[in-house]
């Protein structure tokens, strides 16, 4: 009877919520997600992901994989999966900037806590020794990784 059939996609209904709900839903999300980057160390170790999976990424590699949850989410008219994307980087943003490494937030919060510690604060010159090398060692860091990605594309698919 010439008859085809297909598997269609889905439909989505987005459907608002309220604030205290949304809320809720964002810090639900936000601990999944931690909760997802404080297992990798063990799935590398266990060898449930290669350490080419958990590569670090520069912003080179940040733009190749944006840029495919962009169009799988607008192939999919799915504007969730790049949300959630964006949502991840924030977090990864947020917790790198808290490792006590000088130039970094973190090694901020460290040079405090040696503060409190020695009950003075460690001499300024000290301290910006520290903080010009952790600064050398970031930028050297950020260009071996962006050559990295650039020479070895991220590939999702």
């Amino acid at each position: 009877d010439g008859t085809e059939y297909g598997i269609a996609n889905p439909q989505i209904k987005y459907i608002p919520q309220d604030i205290g709900t949304s809320i809720t839903y964002g810090f639900g999300e936000t601990g999944r997600v931690l909760s997802l980057i404080a297992q990798i160390p063990g799935q590398i170790i266990d060898g449930t992901i290669s350490g080419e999976e958990a590569r670090p990424v520069s912003i080179v590699g940040i733009s190749q994989i944006g840029g495919q949850f962009l169009q799988n989410s607008v192939r999919n008219n799915a504007p969730y999966e790049v949300l959630t994307f964006i949502a991840l980087i924030s977090i990864f943003l947020g917790i790198t900037n808290l490792l006590p490494f000088p130039p970094l937030d973190g090694g901020r919060i460290l040079f405090v806590l040696i503060e409190i510690v020695r009950g003075k604060p460690v001499p300024p010159n000290v301290e910006n020794a520290i903080y010009r090398i952790g600064i050398a060692l970031l930028l050297i860091l950020g260009v071996i990784v962006i050559i990295f990605d650039i020479v070895n594309p991220i590939n999702l698919g």
